[in-house]
């Protein structure tokens, strides 16, 4: 099954206005290189962000809180984040595993959200 692509320029009227179709699909935000916003067939948005590593690595990571609870602002703003951090040599998914087993410990069984991620594997 391919996916499907577009590529638009982003904003919350547009995103809202998103529909699930018959298979996922992903919108690429043409003022931020790398933001995509996935679309299951069930309407769900969630937001994931391509970016290369210090040593050229391909990386995708995915927020934790989907659309609408992150919004097209706090999006860019965490991919523009992301990106620094991961160019300059920084995981953010070695720090989120980090913060949950610290918060663990603690026994809060809060996470940190700051810097919300999860990597995704490429194959």
């Amino acid at each position: 099954m391919e996916v499907v692509r577009v590529q638009i320029n982003l904003t919350d009227r547009t995103i809202r206005s998103l529909k699930g179709r018959y298979e996922r699909y992903y919108v690429c935000d043409q003022s931020t290189i790398g933001l995509r916003l996935w679309d299951s067939t069930a309407g769900n948005k969630t937001w994931a962000l391509s970016t290369r590593d210090h040593l050229g690595r391909m990386r995708q990571f995915r927020a934790e809180k989907p659309y609408p609870m992150l919004g097209l602002s706090e999006v860019r703003q965490w991919a523009v984040e992301t990106r620094v951090y991961v160019k300059s040599g920084g995981d953010p998914a070695i720090d989120r595993q980090s913060s949950i087993a610290r918060d663990n410990g603690r026994g809060t069984g809060e996470a940190d959200h700051s810097l919300c991620v999860l990597e995704l594997v490429l194959k």
